[in-house]
C-alpha cells in the first residue's frame, strides 16, 4: 500500500487510533490534540471539585464522537497525577459487566450520589462522560428515578434543553458540568465565521513539520515513479496550500451553520482523510490507463470532485454537495461558461480563473485538443475551484444571505442593539407580506384570489432579551439561531417569539423581495406560521375587519367595524 495512504487511514473512525480509553494515550493522540476553550472550562471545573471538601461528580456532557473521551484521557496521561483521586467513568453507553446493562452499569458508578446516599458524608470524587442522548435515557429511566436530585440539577442547568439565553450554573456543592454541545466547532469573530480549531487539525495533519507523521509520509511520494500523476499526492499538496485551506475551511462553516450539522472532531478528521484519498482508488488501475484515461480518472479523484461527486461517502458530503457551485447560475458565471465553450485556448482560461496548484499543474501538461474534447469536464472542474480557491480578479463565489445572516448572529449574541434592526424590519415585514399584505394589515385568509378579508395589526420590537453590549468581539458559545420578539404596540403583555436559523432567514429574504409562500412553505415553516398566527390574536379583528374584492379589474374595498355605541356597521369604501 501507499506510505502516504497507510499513514492517512489513522484518521478514519475505523482505525485504532480512533478509539480512546483510560489506560493509555499514544503519542499519536498527543501529536493530534488540539487545545480548545471547552479544555480550559474542563480544568477550572475540576479544580473546583479538587477543592471541595465534599463529594463531587462532573458530568462531561456532549454528542457522539465530539472528544468527552480524548480530552479526559488527554488530562489523566498529560498531566501527572492530575487526576488522582478521581474514578473515570470514560464511557456511559456500555457497561463493564455482563450481568448489567449501560443504565445499570451507570447507576453502579454512581451509588454515591443517589438521593439515598447524596448525604452520606462520603468525599468520592468521579468523572462521568456521556452523551446527552444517554444522559436523558438514564433521568427517565427505573435506575434514574434513584437519582432525582441528579436530574434537578440537570433541568435547572438546562443541560439537555438549546437555550439562546445564557444559563448561569445553578449554585450546586456536589454536582458539576461541562457540556460540549455548548461549544461550536467555529467561532463568531466581529460579523465573520472562522475556526481555529479545523485551522490547527488541518496544520496538524498538512504542515511541513519533523513530528508531523503524515508530511513524513507525504515526503516519500517523490521516491515513487507514480509521483507526478498521483492524484493522492496531489490533493495532499492542494490541502497544504493556504489559500485553498482557507476555502476548505469556508465551506465547512458555511454548510455547518446552514444546515446547522454537529461536526465532531472524529468525522472532521474521517474527512480529512476523505477529502485527500479518493474513494475506491485502485492504484494498479490507474497505473495500466492510456494517456488521455488517465486524464480522466485523474479529474475524477481530484480534491474539488471529491468534495461534490460523491455524497455517498458521508453524510457530510452530501450536506456540501448541495452548495455546488456549478448549481449556483449567476450572470457572471453564464459568461465564463459562454467564453469558455468558445474557446480554441483553454489552458489560458484555467490559469486566469485558477490559482497554481498540483491538480491544475498536471492538467495543463496535456496537449490544448485533448483538453478541448473535455471541457464540460474541465469547466465544472474549474467552476468548483473558483470556491476553494478563487484568484484575485476571477468569479468571486458569494452568498449574500449568508454573510447578512452570519453578521445578525454575530450581532445578537454581542447585543448590539442598532444593528439587529435589520433582522427585526425583515421579520416584522414578512409578517404582513407572507399572507399576501404589505400595508400594515394583517391578512386573515389564505390563498384565495376572490376576495381577501384584513385587519389592522399595531406590532413593536421586544428587545428586552438583549442586555448592554459585550465588550468580546468573538464567540465560542452561542446558540446558532436568532430569537425574535414582537409584542402588541399597546400591550407589553402579550407577546410572540419566533426562532431564525438560516434556512428561515433564507425564506424571509426570498419574501421581502416578493416571492409569495406556497402551501408547501407554510407547512415547512410551520413555526413561523404559527407565530404570525399568535400575533394576530394581538389584533383589532373585533373592532374592524377590512374586506376587498377583486372583480375582474375592479376593486372594492369593504369595513366591517365596531361603532361608538358597540353595534357592528358594514360600508363601502368609496
Amino acid at each position: 500500500m501507499c506510505v502516504l495512504i497507510e499513514e492517512l487511514s489513522r484518521l478514519k473512525k475505523s482505525s485504532m487510533d480512533a478509539v480512546d480509553n483510560d489506560d493509555s494515550f499514544s503519542e499519536f493522540k498527543q501529536y493530534m490534540h488540539v487545545h480548545r476553550q471547552v479544555e480550559t472550562d474542563l480544568i477550572t471545573t475540576i479544580e473546583r471539585a479538587k477543592k471541595s471538601d465534599k463529594k463531587s461528580l462532573i458530568l462531561v456532557c456532549g454528542n457522539v464522537g465530539d472528544g468527552k473521551s480524548h480530552l479526559i484521557s488527554y488530562l489523566k496521561h498529560h498531566k501527572d497525577n492530575y487526576l488522582e483521586g478521581f474514578y473515570i467513568h470514560n464511557d456511559a453507553t456500555e457497561s463493564r459487566s455482563r450481568s448489567r446493562n449501560e443504565k445499570q452499569e451507570l447507576a453502579k458508578v454512581l451509588t454515591d450520589f443517589s438521593d439515598e446516599n447524596i448525604d452520606n458524608g462520603s468525599t468520592s470524587k468521579v468523572i462521568v462522560a456521556i452523551n446527552l442522548g444517554v444522559l436523558s435515557n438514564f433521568i427517565e429511566s427505573e435506575e434514574g428515578s434513584k437519582f432525582r436530585k441528579l436530574a434537578k440539577y440537570v433541568a435547572d442547568n438546562k443541560i439537555l434543553i438549546d437555550t439562546d439565553m445564557a444559563v448561569e450554573e445553578a449554585a450546586n456543592d456536589v454536582f458539576y458540568h461541562v457540556n460540549f454541545g455548548d461549544y461550536h466547532i467555529y467561532r463568531l469573530i466581529e460579523g465573520t465565521v472562522d475556526s481555529p480549531y479545523i485551522s490547527s487539525i488541518m496544520d496538524k495533519i498538512f504542515q511541513d513539520d519533523f513530528e508531523n507523521k503524515f508530511f513524513g509520509a507525504y515526503s516519500q511520494c517523490g521516491l515513487c515513479e507514480f509521483s507526478e500523476c498521483c492524484p493522492v499526492r496531489c490533493n495532499f499538496e492542494m490541502m497544504r496550500d493556504p489559500v485553498v485551506k482557507k476555502g476548505i475551511i469556508d465551506i465547512l462553516l458555511e454548510t455547518i451553520v446552514k444546515d446547522k450539522i454537529i461536526l465532531s472532531t472524529r468525522e472532521l478528521l474521517e474527512f480529512m482523510y476523505d477529502i485527500v484519498v479518493p474513494p475506491l482508488f485502485d492504484e494498479k488501475k490507474y497505473r495500466k490507463l492510456k494517456h488521455e484515461e488517465k486524464l480522466d480518472y485523474f479529474i475524477k479523484c481530484s480534491l474539488p470532485s471529491i468534495l461534490y461527486d460523491h455524497d455517498q461517502i458521508s453524510a457530510l458530503f452530501t450536506h456540501v454537495q448541495q452548495y455546488d457551485f456549478k448549481k449556483r447560475r449567476t450572470e457572471a458565471f453564464d459568461e465564463l461558461i459562454t467564453r469558455f465553450n468558445n474557446t480554441e485556448n483553454v489552458k489560458a482560461v484555467l490559469s486566469e480563473y485558477i490559482s497554481d496548484n498540483s491538480c491544475l499543474r498536471y492538467i495543463l501538461k496535456f496537449d490544448k485538443d485533448i483538453l478541448n474534447r473535455r471541457k464540460g469536464t474541465l469547466l465544472t472542474f474549474m467552476a468548483r475551484m473558483c470556491k476553494i480557491a478563487p484568484k484575485n480578479g476571477s468569479i468571486k463565489v458569494i452568498n449574500e444571505e449568508y454573510i447578512d445572516f452570519v453578521k445578525n448572529l454575530y450581532f445578537a449574541n454581542k447585543n448590539d442593539k442598532a444593528n439587529i434592526k435589520k433582522i427585526y424590519d425583515t421579520v416584522k415585514k414578512c409578517i404582513y407580506l407572507w399572507n399576501g399584505s404589505s400595508d400594515g394589515k394583517l391578512n386573515l385568509n389564505v390563498n384565495n384570489e376572490d376576495y381577501t378579508i384584513s385587519t389592522s395589526l399595531l406590532l413593536s420590537p421586544d428587545i428586552s432579551r438583549y442586555g448592554e453590549i459585550r465588550e468580546e468581539n468573538s464567540f465560542e458559545k452561542f446558540p446558532a439561531y436568532i430569537n425574535v420578539t414582537y409584542q402588541a404596540k399597546n400591550d407589553s403583555s402579550k407577546k410572540a417569539t419566533v426562532s431564525i436559523d438560516y434556512d428561515l432567514y433564507e425564506m424571509l429574504k426570498r419574501v421581502e423581495s416578493g416571492y409569495r409562500p406556497t402551501a408547501k412553505d407554510c407547512n415547512y415553516y410551520a413555526g413561523f406560521v404559527s407565530f404570525i398566527n399568535k400575533l394576530s390574536t394581538f389584533s383589532s379583528s373585533d373592532e374592524e375587519i377590512v374586506i376587498r374584492h377583486f372583480d375582474k379589474d375592479e376593486i372594492k374595498e369593504f369595513v366591517l367595524e365596531k361603532n361608538d355605541f358597540g353595534l357592528y356597521e358594514f360600508r363601502e369604501v368609496l
